[in-house]
């Protein structure tokens, strides 16, 4: 659980978070796509943290703590919605692929840039 996204982090993903789910036949295979909500400066493990590895607001703010110019600057993670996508066996119900789409702005006084996450995963057993 440790090295699967979100590391480290216990699932608290609730049905008020999620914006659609869908769940297709494809061979052997089950695909389960889930749309969460987006969400401003959640933290691992929740809202958009749930189902992907996220940057938190403390995760930007620490590095730049002891820089005068910018300490006093406070970050805005916005997320928008996040699909994420999981490929699950029909015989073993074993979790076999997983993908995140993970679209981001970080907001830092007056500047922003918009930032892009995907990460795909294969699981062997």
């Amino acid at each position: 659980a440790n090295n699967f996204p979100p590391s480290g982090a216990t699932c608290g993903l609730t049905q008020a978070d999620v914006e659609s789910i869908n769940c297709k036949e494809e061979g052997d295979y089950y695909i389960v796509t889930v749309v969460v909500k987006g969400a401003v400066n959640p933290e691992k493990g929740k809202q958009v943290g749930a189902v992907a590895s996220i940057l938190t607001k403390q995760s930007i703010q620490d590095p730049i703590k002891d820089v005068p110019v910018i300490n006093s600057i406070e970050p805005k993670c916005d997320y928008k919605s996040t699909t994420a996508e999981a490929k699950i066996e029909k015989s073993t119900g074993n979790l076999v692929e997983y993908y995140f789409d993970l679209p981001m702005y970080l907001y830092m006084g007056e500047f922003s840039v918009g930032l892009g996450f995907e990460e795909w995963w294969t699981i062997a057993y």
